[in-house]
């Protein structure tokens, strides 16, 4: 709505300015000029960490944030968490599932929910799905629930190959409260 941009983010809406947007296409460069312009600016490493990832790069997102981490003092342990959590869910998703885990138990045990939910994630990718289930429902039960854990929940709920685990019923009440928040309005869940 003329300069600002609706963004919902786990299930919460929020509006930015459109001059605070950095096309995704764009934000590498973007990144890497301020890295430049700022040799120990830590956070246009995450940043640019983010967008690596979201561009198909995980590699060079795993550089990124492991800069991120060298910059970063280990005393600023609320930042720090962040990189770990970041880190744990690209390696995940490369199938570095031992390095993930690390990275995911350490975020997770310095107190970062979204860190539980990339862990739950890991365990999914992995073929744990005991440890999955877990991970989804501390998050929800712990409240509020997170609409990113109800919606994993309900994905594996509806779609695991061990059907132990499967119950569709289960599944649609999940999806179901994933969408409340946002008003069925976050078309991921």
């Amino acid at each position: 709505k003329g300069t600002r941009v609706e963004v919902v983010e786990d299930g919460v809406v929020c509006w930015v300015e459109k001059t605070e947007l950095v096309p995704l296409a764009d934000a590498g460069e973007f990144f890497t000029k301020a890295i430049k312009a700022d040799a120990l600016d830590a956070y246009s490493h995450n940043f640019r960490g983010w967008a690596q990832y979201l561009l198909g790069k995980p590699a060079d997102a795993v550089k990124d944030f492991d800069q991120f981490l060298q910059l970063v003092p280990p005393e600023a342990t609320g930042h720090r968490v962040v990189a770990f959590s970041n880190r744990g869910l690209v390696l995940a998703e490369m199938g570095k599932f031992d390095a993930a885990l690390k990275d995911l138990d350490e975020a997770v045990r310095l107190g970062h929910r979204p860190a539980q939910l990339n862990r739950g994630w890991a365990y999914e990718l992995k073929g744990d799905y005991k440890a999955a289930v877990l991970d989804y429902t501390l998050l929800i039960e712990a409240g509020p629930p997170s609409p990113l854990a109800l919606n994993n929940l309900a994905w594996l709920k509806a779609t695991c190959p061990d059907a132990a685990f499967r119950d569709g019923g289960k599944a649609v009440e999940l999806a179901r409260r994933a969408c409340e928040p946002s008003g069925d309005r976050e078309g991921m869940f």
